[in-house]
């Protein structure tokens, strides 16, 4: 828990005819879901002064998950505790943890939090007259919505998920009639003739787990190499091996009535040209970060894709405004961690509190409240 020395303040004098949050978190991935909860158990002091009253968070997404729409029905095997959890499952424990953590009930006061879904950010705005900062974001319905926060915590992860697609539109046009570019349950694989389309992790990932229930699968990249991202060659070549994998392949067509029935590919060193009967292909074509386009008109300093960040603080170059996650340039590494992302969201929001209450705020364990 968190909270001043002599629990003598009303963070929110001032503002009280006004709807300001507390704290806004731009990206509702995993790193934000726990930065969510963190603050949450950090809303009250303990002679009853409120710190935190409300939490927003922004996401583009239909529901928090962030990068773990990848992952939906993939067993991940790196979560502390957890011999092995599917990445949808973790973020239905996340919210669950948001919404009713038994720690509330030793709580004199718990922040509201609101989720704002299909939001997309676009400005950030410093008030310098009242020290607030204003968002600007767009729904599908309305544009240039705005929203005051007294700080903001950037967890954009890699930046909007937008997958890449073939640039063949009459390929692309099979989508939704038995084309995917994102997977979100392995239920579709079921007793279907599966083609996977693509080098990397995804790719080999789907390809596998696909094997379990589909009546075949069949993988087909446009090199013989895996993609230069792959951190399973081994697996790449595997498939190669016992002729799952065919390389060097593109799909050159898709034929069908009202669904897909079958995907015509061709060879690009002999162009040589086969057809496969299929009932479902999944073309994991990669997924560029929006991380530069997203972020680099606000004022915040980068490096490369990502904010440059303190990495004792999480604050960027603008006081008053963190970064978590995998969009923060916090440490030298080059791989991505849950724990690392939870790690840096539990920086941040400390960070962040000391930011609005101008003092140093004091971490109490979660287990001496009770």
């Amino acid at each position: 828990m968190f909270f001043k020395k002599d629990g003598k303040m009303d963070p929110l004098q001032g503002y009280k005819n006004e709807k300001v949050a507390d704290i806004v978190f731009i990206g509702g991935g995993p790193s934000a879901m726990w930065g969510v909860f963190r603050a949450k158990i950090s809303g009250v002091a303990p002679k009853g002064t409120i710190l935190v009253r409300e939490i927003v968070v922004l996401d583009n997404q239909d529901i928090a998950q962030g990068q773990l729409v990848l992952y939906r029905d993939k067993p991940v095997f790196d979560i502390p505790t957890r011999f092995q959890i599917m990445g949808q499952q973790i973020a239905a424990d996340l919210l669950n943890q948001i919404e009713n953590s038994p720690i509330y009930r030793y709580l004199k006061h718990v922040p509201r939090h609101r989720f704002i879904y299909r939001a997309t950010a676009h400005k950030l705005e410093k008030d310098k007259n009242r020290d607030l900062f204003i968002i600007w974001y767009d729904t599908p319905s309305r544009k240039n919505l705005t929203l005051k926060a007294r700080s903001v915590i950037i967890a954009g992860g890699i930046g909007p998920i937008t997958p890449k697609k073939f640039d063949d539109p009459k390929i692309n046009a099979w989508e939704g009639k038995g084309l995917y570019f994102v997977v979100e349950s392995a239920s579709i694989f079921r007793n279907k003739r599966v083609l996977i389309v693509g080098g990397g992790d995804t790719a080999l990932d789907w390809a596998i787990l696909a094997q379990q229930t589909a009546k075949s699968v069949t993988l087909i990249h446009r090199r013989k190499e895996p993609s230069a991202a792959c951190k399973q060659p081994a697996l790449f070549y595997q498939l190669i091996n016992n002729r799952t994998a065919l390389v060097p392949w593109v799909v050159e067509e898709i034929k069908g009535k009202d669904k897909v029935e079958m995907v015509i590919i061709r060879n690009t060193e002999t162009g040589e040209k086969r057809t496969l009967h299929i009932d479902l292909v999944v073309a994991c074509l990669g997924n560029p970060s929006g991380k530069v386009k997203f972020f680099s008109n606000w004022g915040l300093e980068m490096s490369g894709n990502r904010i440059r960040v303190n990495p004792r603080t999480m604050e960027t170059n603008i006081p008053g405004v963190f970064a978590a996650g995998d969009i923060a340039d916090a440490f030298e590494v080059t791989s991505s961690y849950l724990t690392l992302a939870w790690a840096t969201a539990d920086i941040a929001v400390n960070s962040c509190l000391e930011y609005l209450y101008k003092d140093k705020i004091h971490f109490h364990h979660s287990s001496e409240f009770v």
